[in-house]
């Protein structure tokens, strides 16, 4: 389950839950709004045909987050297929319905989802193929096999209902909601990142300098060996053709490698002493 923040959503007041557009597709009398009614107001009733679009709210509480859904019921009749379109701009999610006793139902569930690939980016709204009227099981012409393997050859999330036994109406809901709120979690995670990636590409290099601050006993006199300013990050590593490889880490020190390349200093050795590495204003 998401694990997501209410009040980091998007265009949410703190402590209210997110608000996502979900619509109905489907041809007519295949229990669209028999669905919305039933996860609504838990009620069931024969009901004349959707006119244009109705309108549902509902608050999806998941436990550990929750959402409002906006749910918009769409006309199935042919001649309200082209205003439909109007309805399902601007959704966070559809749910793709069709009644298993229908073949042509499921071609026509199929042909919304292309109507949706037409308007959408792939991956912008999560959809669900929603197999219906599952109580008339003896009636079936679309297997629960078919539907099963159209879904997962789209990619699109898939459950067979009944409106009117309550089956499956309320996971189908939440399934969406916690695909919603999952992918919510996962936008914001890489907005925090590329945040962070900015802000470490904005920030500016540093100027260290190198300098010994104990004399090597073997270069008396030399109270500096090593006068070098440098640019460098912290945990970056420079090296000095003299006295080696150096690691950078501005107001903690510089740690000699001695593995690293670079010859000995004079006479072949590598100077011994206390080294800091010491920041400087811009």
């Amino acid at each position: 389950m998401a694990q997501v923040d209410e009040a980091s959503c998007p265009g949410a007041d703190p402590g209210q839950p997110c608000i996502f557009k979900l619509v109905l597709l489907g041809t007519d009398s295949v229990g669209k709004s028999s669905l919305a009614l039933r996860y609504v107001k838990n009620d069931f009733k024969s009901i004349l045909p959707t006119v244009g679009c109705a309108f549902f709210t509902k608050v999806v509480d998941l436990g550990a987050a929750s959402l409002n859904f906006e749910i918009w019921d769409t006309a199935g009749q042919e001649k309200y297929h082209s205003v439909c379109h109007l309805y399902f701009r601007g959704a966070s999610a559809a749910l793709l319905v069709y009644d298993v006793t229908r073949k042509d139902s499921f071609c026509k569930a199929q042909q919304w989802l292309k109507d949706l690939e037409e308007e959408f980016h792939p991956g912008e709204v999560v959809i669900m193929l929603v197999g219906n009227k599952t109580d008339l099981g003896k009636e079936r012409e679309v297997t629960l096999e078919e539907g099963k393997e159209f879904a997962e050859s789209k990619g699109l999330l898939f459950m067979e209902t009944s409106a009117k036994l309550n089956h499956q109406v309320t996971e189908v809901f939440n399934a969406v909601a916690r695909e919603l709120l999952q992918r919510e979690e996962t936008k914001q995670g890489q907005t925090l990142q590329g945040d962070a990636r900015l802000a470490l590409n904005e920030r500016p290099s540093r100027q260290v300098r190198l300098i010994l601050l104990d004399v090597a006993p073997q270069l008396p006199g030399h109270q500096t060996l090593r006068n070098d300013t440098v640019r460098a990050e912290p945990g970056s590593e420079k090296h000095f053709a003299h006295w080696g490889r150096w690691t950078i880490t501005p107001g903690a020190g510089a740690h000699l490698l001695l593995g690293g390349g670079g010859g000995g200093g004079r006479g072949g050795s590598r100077p011994r002493g206390r080294w800091q590495c010491q920041e400087e204003a811009e």
